[in-house]
């Protein structure tokens, strides 16, 4: 007796199991991995920023010749045409010397730019249009001020740029 009931328990559980498999593939249940791979080719260009500074005459300052004006102009464009492809912002810096007789004055399209910690706010070169900004420095030798040093230094210029965010 007890075998047979070991033997009925035995086909209920293979039943019941085949029941299950067939319910589960009749319901659309399936189990299965997939892997995809895609590949995408992109070619771009890097959008070439020109900013170009245009030099003048170099200029002397002394007792004889006390006030001088060095002219110089900030480009969007190169020599070959190229224009500027992104928005620049820029700024102008005049390194500071020692001697305490000069003094500078800066003039954009001949309205006085103010400096300040001898620099300037940032000005903007946009991209697409031939664009240049025409400045002028005004150096003035104040006699009465010198200290009988001797005025052996250059005026530095720097030009700072930075693209802008499109």
């Amino acid at each position: 007796m007890k075998e047979k009931l070991k033997n009925k328990k035995k086909q209920i559980i293979i039943i019941s199991t085949l029941i299950i498999i067939l319910l589960l593939f009749f319901s659309g249940f399936s189990i299965g991995k997939a892997y995809s791979n895609t590949q995408i080719n992109g070619i771009s260009e890097v959008a070439m920023p020109i900013l170009e500074v245009e030099n003048g005459k170099t200029l002397k300052i002394d007792n004889q010749n006390k006030e001088g004006t060095y002219d110089f102009k900030i480009k969007n464009y190169d020599e070959n045409g190229k224009i500027n492809q992104v928005d620049m912002d820029y700024y102008i810096e005049i390194l500071p010397i020692n001697n305490k007789a000069i003094s500078f004055e800066l003039y954009k399209e001949n309205k006085k730019v103010e400096i300040t910690d001898n620099k300037t706010n940032k000005f903007t070169l946009e991209k697409g249009t031939k664009k240049e900004d025409n400045y002028k420095i005004k150096i003035i030798y104040d006699e009465d001020k010198n200290t009988t040093e001797n005025i052996l230094e250059e005026v530095q210029i720097k030009v700072h740029s930075e693209q802008k965010r499109a």
